[in-house]
């Protein structure tokens, strides 16, 4: 019989239960201790923290000019293609201005012809501003105009209507330059992830990241470490397959692999070596 197994037979053939315990636990440790240097096992070294999922890019839809509501077409949450029509506008006011301007010029113009082959004297002074009035309603028949061509607010490229206070809204004047609607493309979103202070220095662009959202899973990568204040820093992930995930705000779960193979017999040297030089 050996000497190990005469000290393990004494132990464990005590009463002293706490020291068998100990030398049981002890003996494992040594064993796992003994494989982890014999196989020299091996893992990815990850960064774990829940990610957001935002929008890389946001569109807000304005009014170009007054108008009055015709048809409404604005819902919360709806996906649109482009060239979606979100407002058309009522035109019947424009219309009416147009036709007043167009008689007003035609009546100018021929009082103008008249001026001048009249036989009266006008002078220089009289000639110009007429002229001027006339480019007055030349100017505004040409704003009309535009206003006409441009009575339909158009969504400019697929997406998804985040944001309106115009969701329901029938019939109503609105003002020129006023938000109607803030739209987000579809499946063009990135996950946002805070940064701990003590993975800052080794979190890098570049690095590969599994993501879980309920039971789908999700290759993606860094690609912008950004400072939003002095105390927050995020890792920005692009990431694939985004069809499965279409909502922004949506939480999920990041792995961000700082090391990859990391070997826990150089983990435990360097842990090691670092114990025995602090001073």
């Amino acid at each position: 019989m050996s000497i190990i197994d005469k000290v393990y037979e004494k132990i464990f053939f005590s009463n002293n239960y706490f020291i068998v315990y100990f030398f049981s636990i002890f003996s494992i440790l040594l064993i796992i201790l003994f494989l982890l240097f014999t196989f020299d096992i091996k893992f990815n070294e990850v960064y774990k923290n829940n990610g957001l999922i935002v929008s890389s890019n946001q569109k807000q839809i304005s009014t170009y000019y007054d108008g009055i509501i015709q048809t409404n077409n604005i819902v919360i949450g709806k996906e649109y293609k482009r060239g979606d029509i979100l407002i058309s506008f009522d035109n019947s006011l424009k219309e009416k201005e147009i036709k007043k301007y167009k008689s007003q010029l035609e009546f100018m113009k021929k009082k103008q012809n008249a001026m001048m082959l009249s036989t009266m004297s006008f002078s220089s002074i009289e000639i110009e501003e007429y002229q001027t009035n006339i480019n007055e309603i030349e100017n505004k028949l040409y704003e009309s105009l535009i206003v006409i061509s441009n009575n339909t607010l158009v969504v400019p490229f697929d997406s998804i209507l985040i944001e309106s206070n115009y969701d329901g809204y029938e019939k109503g004047f609105i003002e020129k330059g006023t938000i109607v609607a803030k739209l987000i493309p579809v499946n063009d979103y990135i996950i946002k992830v805070k940064i701990s202070d003590n993975w800052i220095s080794r979190i890098k662009t570049g690095q590969k990241v599994k993501i879980t959202f309920n039971d789908s899973k999700f290759d993606g990568e860094v690609t912008k470490i950004i400072l939003e204040s002095e105390y927050s820093i995020y890792a920005y992930i692009f990431f694939e397959n985004k069809n499965n995930i279409r909502i922004t705000g949506i939480s999920v779960e990041t792995e961000i692999i700082v090391n990859e193979k990391v070997s826990i017999k150089n983990m435990l040297y360097k842990a090691f070596k670092i114990q025995i030089n602090e001073p």
